[in-house]
């Protein structure tokens, strides 16, 4: 299978980073941190949330907003892949104060959502890493199917302590059936495609990629469609004998007014290259505290989004 070439990558210009001499959000120049010499291995932290868009006033989008704020200022992730970002969730971290002191944000600009009204957002933590690069490759659809997708992968690459790590950010498509199977395949794909060694690099080892999202593979059929095309699964790696599914969405329900769907594991971070798993969390399952006027005006319980988040820490080897 070779790659559409519709997938033409959109290299993002817009990179964002808050000016406190200007009191304002600014373009970011890269300015990688200082090399570590301590002995201690390299680390690298990567958190991944579908932060599900607004939806209906029953799902209290601004108290799941602040506690998403909440969330990334305690998070001691290098990296954070968003998925289903909007408007309202861009205007919320452009004005907070915490977020504007922490993150390197991949653009604020809501054209690269698209044709949706949601996209994906990639922040770096401009105290432990820096973002050299941010592109955004549109996966129009498969190049044997007649259906065309809006989704995208967001590419960033990411230097910390001298090492780079090349960070994919993707939303697949939700198409259920034959036809879905095939176009989250063929996505992944592409993924792997940015894993291959340039022929012009001088070294023999494979760039380290993580690829992170909410992957949509529900069907039991995909379940290691990943693996097919050469990724290793964080979770997996250790955690896939303990017994526990790993699920991720389906957890927390009734939340809203839509049906119930059977728990999966939707969301992953897969990973290419010279990376060794040394932790694996499912984040944010709990509900958000919230007062109990609103509680029983509700109805229901109220967590941070409808999928939990996973956070996964790797050594540089």
């Amino acid at each position: 299978m070779s790659t559409s070439s519709k997938c033409q990558p959109e290299v993002f210009r817009t990179r964002m980073t808050w000016s406190g001499r200007k009191g304002d959000w600014e373009p970011y120049i890269s300015s990688p941190p200082p090399v570590s010499h301590s002995r201690r291995a390299s680390t690298f932290i990567l958190l991944s949330l579908n932060i599900w868009f607004e939806g209906s006033p029953t799902t209290a989008p601004q108290q799941r907003h602040a506690a998403l704020l909440t969330s990334l200022a305690l998070t001691d992730a290098d990296v954070v892949n968003l998925q289903e970002v909007t408007h309202s969730v861009l205007r919320a971290f452009r004005g907070d104060e915490g977020f504007q002191g922490k993150w390197i944000i991949s653009s604020f600009s809501t054209k690269v959502f698209g044709e949706e009204f949601h996209g994906l957002v990639t922040l770096v933590n401009k105290h432990t890493a820096d973002m050299l690069s941010c592109i955004r490759i549109p996966l129009d659809g498969h190049p044997d199917l007649a259906v065309r997708s809006t989704r995208a992968l967001l590419v960033t690459e990411v230097v910390k302590e001298g090492i780079s790590v090349r960070v994919i950010n993707a939303h697949l498509v939700a198409t259920a059936g034959a036809r879905g199977i095939a176009m989250r395949d063929y996505q992944i794909h592409v993924a792997a495609t940015m894993g291959q060694k340039s022929p012009a690099a001088s070294s023999s080892q494979l760039p380290r990629v993580i690829f992170s999202g909410d992957m949509n593979l529900a069907d039991d059929s995909e379940q290691n469609t990943p693996e097919r095309h050469g990724f290793h699964d964080a979770w997996s790696e250790l955690h896939g004998r303990s017994g526990d599914q790993g699920h991720t969405f389906g957890l927390h329900y009734p939340q809203t007014m839509e049906k119930a769907y059977p728990p999966k594991r939707l969301d992953r971070i897969v990973y290419i290259g010279s990376l060794l798993p040394t932790r694996f969390e499912i984040m944010f399952t709990e509900p958000l505290a919230i007062p109990p006027s609103l509680r029983e005006l509700l109805g229901h319980d109220v967590h941070l989004s409808d999928h939990a988040g996973v956070l996964a820490e790797f050594s540089l080897i």
